[in-house]
């Protein structure tokens, strides 16, 4: 793997590892699907970061599709794009819902942090 952002993320366990203070009693969201769409907990409110592109999200709730919401915030991500199918009724209403400012999860700005190891 090449250019991997998070190299200490790219398996399962170490990203499922990673969510140890997830914050369970604000977000409905499993910590198992994060990590399934190759997303790691940083350790800060709920946001999760991919450890091959380095893109970075925030709130989550249980309707959200985790692959989905990657590949619709960071398309050009070779290892979500090659392995997950793409929801796109989840895409069309993940739209709308922005459109209306109900953004949920939404992507951060800014370099990567640097997360707990």
């Amino acid at each position: 793997m090449s250019n991997v952002a998070f190299p200490n993320y790219s398996d399962m366990n170490s990203r499922l590892n990673s969510f140890q203070g997830w914050p369970r009693e604000t977000t409905d969201q499993p910590a198992r699907g994060l990590a399934k769409a190759r997303f790691f907990y940083i350790g800060s409110a709920d946001r999760v970061q991919c450890f091959h592109c380095g893109v970075r999200l925030r709130n989550w709730d249980g309707k959200d599709d985790p692959s989905s919401c990657h590949r619709l915030y960071s398309p050009d991500c070779p290892f979500i794009s090659q392995r997950e199918p793409f929801n796109r009724q989840y895409a069309d209403n993940k739209n709308m819902l922005d459109s209306h400012g109900m953004t949920a999860p939404i992507a951060e700005e800014g370099p990567a942090d640097s997360p707990r190891i």
